[in-house]
């Protein structure tokens, strides 16, 4: 297998996809990655000559049904959603039994990665990218998606500084089955806290732990206003460099830690500018711990980042 002039790929052939193989409408370039749910290759589509993140469901995995419909549970998400700050879905599809899905290949690094490299962001930058990502879950939560897990680690900056939300695995749709629904909990439950710092069990803690919202832990469902919370968490290490709760094993520690946040009235270091002192009263807000005190909707963020815009966007 691997001719150049290859169409289909025989499915007692799939393994790992050649460099230069044609694969539907796309050609292979090198493989990113391979995992459970299957192998990952940088791909050029042919169709509009871009790059393209390419993942491939991998025939021979143990339980492939209960794969393809997490697969197709990803595709379904992905469709959902359409702004420039969120990975583009590009195309899916199947060749001959085989599944696959396109994304948009964003070159570039983590917001994580930016922080650690160059600590907190400009004013100016902060406030961008800020706008950016308010609209961008202002647009997924407009089609009822819940990301339940932003974090720095879930927000790619590419080569031109833009910023891109990715990861939609562990988000709740209208529609479609949630995580807990597709998995067998009480094995999550057994194998204890995963390395990555996430939750999954069926009292409904899905998330990174450090940026999971108080609610959320004392037991409620992750909502659309969990997600502002951990944008207020990413919001508040843009202007720092800071993360604000650390990642520990007690749930009684962490609790403590937000309700610190609670009752913070500053952070930036004084003085401040008139801008800074509205970021930061903005942040602030998506930070309370009781839900009715936070920003009721993405709709009423997006209505003051415009103002912000309008007042302080030519400076």
């Amino acid at each position: 297998m691997g001719g150049i002039s290859v169409n289909v790929v025989p499915m007692n052939k799939l393994g790992i996809l050649q460099p230069g193989q044609l694969f539907d409408r796309f050609r292979i370039v090198k493989q990113l990655g391979e995992g459970g749910m299957g192998e990952v290759y940088l791909a050029l589509d042919k169709n509009d000559n871009r790059n393209v993140a390419l993942k491939v469901i991998k025939k021979g995995t143990p339980n492939f049904e209960r794969m393809l419909s997490w697969f197709q549970r990803e595709v379904a998400l992905y469709r959902k959603i359409a702004h420039p700050n969120v990975v583009n879905f590009v195309a899916a599809g199947e060749v001959e039994g085989i599944h696959y899905v396109a994304l948009e290949q964003i070159f570039g690094v983590s917001l994580r990665q930016w922080l650690n490299r160059n600590g907190p962001c400009s004013l100016r930058r902060a406030f961008s990218w800020t706008q950016d990502l308010v609209f961008a879950i202002h647009a997924a939560h407009q089609q009822d998606v819940i990301h339940r897990d932003i974090k720095p680690e879930n927000i790619m900056i590419d080569r031109d500084k833009n910023v891109k939300i990715i990861d939609f695995g562990l988000a709740r749709a209208e529609g479609l089955p949630t995580l807990e629904e597709m998995t067998d909990t009480e094995r999550l439950l057994k194998r204890g806290r995963p390395r990555d710092g996430k939750l999954s069990g069926d009292s409904g803690v899905v998330g990174t732990l450090s940026y999971i919202a108080p609610e959320v832990l004392r037991g409620k469902p992750a909502a659309k206003e969990s997600d502002i919370y951990a944008l207020g968490l990413v919001f508040y290490e843009m202007l720092t460099g800071q993360i604000l709760i650390q990642d520990t094993s007690s749930a009684a520690i962490i609790m403590e830690r937000h309700r610190q946040v609670d009752k913070m009235k500053s952070f930036l270091p004084r003085p401040v500018s008139k801008l800074a002192e509205e970021l930061e009263t903005f942040v602030l807000r998506m930070l309370k711990d009781q839900t009715h005190e936070r920003y009721c909707s993405t709709k009423e963020m997006v209505e003051d980042m415009r103002k912000l815009e309008a007042q302080y966007g030519s400076e």
